[in-house]
């Protein structure tokens, strides 16, 4: 039982020394993570069977999402970027899935992604844990800013940026951080022992700001032709 938990132990640090350096060494001018990424065409296929199907989904701790509703359409999809430290580092792959959801917005879908929900799978992709990684720390440092920010402004004066977007957009960790007060202004009570990092158009974040974590996402969708399955440009 030690050595398992001694095991697991030394694999979540790996994973937290890669994320790090990834996160300090990421490309400010494209989206992309530091060096060369692997080609799409080389990474181990999905598996694509369950394509189409509604499918109980659990938002578990070390996972990330990106969620979108179309304000005209009132369409919704999330990506979830599904974190398995092991399988991670052995395979150097993780499992990205893009569901299409009717939570009604974004605070229905914080609460509703505290328990198991129904949703409707619309694409499977696997990924390069290198990108996904990078992915989940822009997340991060989303949530520093909004950190920043918040110091920066007097209490009551922070306003949103989504009352004229066309699409509602949030990203959002589980995380066991919660007492990180670099980030605290991003946390919201997740379940036991576990937080939610929360980060989107409707804080109080420049613009600039979130069209940086967008196109780290953006690079990532390019790659697995996964635009087409959501409601952004």
């Amino acid at each position: 039982m030690r050595s398992t938990g001694l095991k697991m132990c030394v694999t979540f640090v790996a994973l937290i020394i890669l994320s790090l350096s990834l996160f300090i060494a990421c490309n400010k001018n494209d989206g992309c993570p530091p060096g060369s990424l692997p080609d799409a065409d080389s990474i181990q296929k999905a598996d694509q069977s369950r394509v189409g199907q509604e499918v109980t989904v659990n938002i578990e701790q070390g996972n990330a999402f990106a969620f979108y509703k179309d304000k005209s359409t009132g369409q919704e999809r999330m990506v979830v970027i599904k974190h398995n430290a092991e399988e991670a580092l052995k395979m150097s792959i993780v499992p990205l899935t893009v569901y299409e959801t009717t939570f009604g917005g974004i605070d229905a879908m914080v609460e509703q992604i505290r328990s198991t929900f129904m949703a409707k799978i619309v694409a499977v992709r696997n990924i390069s844990l290198m990108e996904a990684t990078h992915m989940t720390e822009s997340i991060y440092g989303l949530a520093s800013k909004l950190n920043d920010r918040a110091d920066a402004s007097p209490k009551g004066d922070a306003t949103s940026n989504n009352e004229e977007a066309a699409v509602d957009v949030c990203y959002g960790v589980v995380t066991d951080d919660g007492d990180d007060d670099t980030i605290e202004r991003a946390l919201l009570t997740f379940a036991e022992d576990q937080s939610l990092i929360l980060v989107g158009n409707h804080q109080d974040l420049s613009v600039e700001a979130l069209e940086k974590s967008a196109e780290v996402f953006d690079v990532t969708y390019k790659r697995f032709d996964l635009k087409q399955y959501l409601p952004i440009n």
